[in-house]
């Protein structure tokens, strides 16, 4: 009696979800690149009696 081989599964048809993925949509050479429309917001200053509370904070440890 010849032993029973495993059954190998049968390769699965990738699904179109799959294959939208590795779909990539190059731009024609005409089109216009959009500009960016998110800014990022401008770095305002400390105060400076910020850095002196901090400053105050240090020495008192430091003693």
């Amino acid at each position: 009696p010849e032993p029973e081989k495993a059954a190998q599964p049968e390769p699965e048809e990738p699904d179109a979800a799959e294959e939208a993925e590795d779909t990539v949509i190059e731009p024609t050479p005409d089109e216009v690149s959009p500009e960016p429309t998110i800014e990022a917001p401008t770095r305002g200053t400390k105060s400076p009696s910020a850095d002196n509370e901090v400053e105050k904070i240090l020495n008192e440890y430091k003693k």
